[in-house]
């Protein structure tokens, strides 16, 4: 799971490079529609992620820095915050299909409605994955 998210994390970064560059060269302003601010609270939070997940990761960082929590409430903390960036990731992704440039193409209102729908299954389930695997009261 820690590879794929990385990976989508960095296509993500990639997307948005590009994009910031056509907008510069084209003289258009930047983060201006709630589908970028999506995206960049989504870049922001995965680096966040990144970060946070290299104690769970390395013990020899939480020797090195002195990390109050125990390895089970950092595993779960680590967690509930990749569970926000998802949600953060698929908000950006479903108002993607209400963009300017989605809504001028052909049969947008189907892609829009499969695409809510998705986009809502998928948070479902990875919440019910992440909630009964890190989140779950231990008894």
């Amino acid at each position: 799971a820690v590879v794929s998210t990385q990976s989508t994390g960095l296509l993500g970064l990639g997307g948005m490079v590009i994009i910031y560059t056509l907008k510069e060269s084209a003289g258009k302003p930047h983060i201006s529609t709630w589908h970028a601010l999506f995206g960049l609270l989504t870049i922001i939070l995965t680096l966040i992620q990144l970060i946070g997940g290299l104690p769970i990761i390395y013990s020899r960082i939480r020797a090195v820095i002195p990390v109050n929590k125990s390895l089970s409430e950092l595993k779960r903390k680590h967690a509930q915050m990749g569970l926000v960036t998802i949600i953060c990731a698929l908000t950006a992704i479903g108002l993607a299909f209400y963009s300017n440039w989605f809504l001028k193409k052909e049969f947008h209102r189907i892609y829009q409605n499969v695409a809510f729908g998705a986009v809502t299954t998928i948070i479902g389930v990875i919440y019910a994955q992440v909630y009964h695997g890190r989140l779950a009261i231990e008894q």
